[in-house]
């Protein structure tokens, strides 16, 4: 993906205001990923052009206390509407969206 369409889907997550779904990626010069959490999409931009894929949990978790479940709040299909309405390509991958910015030459995806 282009640093164009990347800026696209950082609009897309935004629109989410306070639903903004975390997001996990991975970038060619490290090894490991940070886990899941809110990013920047501005400075994100400035890396983009490294990054092979980006996850996008597909709901938002809110704290109630200490002796409730975390509320999960689903978000999936208006997800993918925006994704589709922007023309970005995902993939679903262990439960997450997967978006990817680069794939090697004989790396299958089954794009949705």
């Amino acid at each position: 993906m282009n640093r164009t369409k990347w800026l696209k889907l950082g609009e897309v997550v935004q629109s989410f205001g306070d639903f903004e779904p975390s997001v996990n990626y991975e970038v060619f010069d490290e090894e490991t990923t940070y886990g899941f959490s809110t990013i920047h999409w501005d400075q994100f931009a400035a890396i983009s052009e490294s990054v092979l894929w980006l996850d996008i949990q597909p709901y938002k978790s809110g704290r109630i206390g200490a002796l409730v479940k975390d509320r999960k709040t689903d978000i999936r299909a208006e997800l993918i509407k925006k994704l589709k309405d922007k023309s970005i390509p995902y993939s679903f991958e262990e439960g997450n969206i997967r978006v990817w910015g680069y794939i090697a030459p004989g790396q299958h995806i089954d794009f949705v």
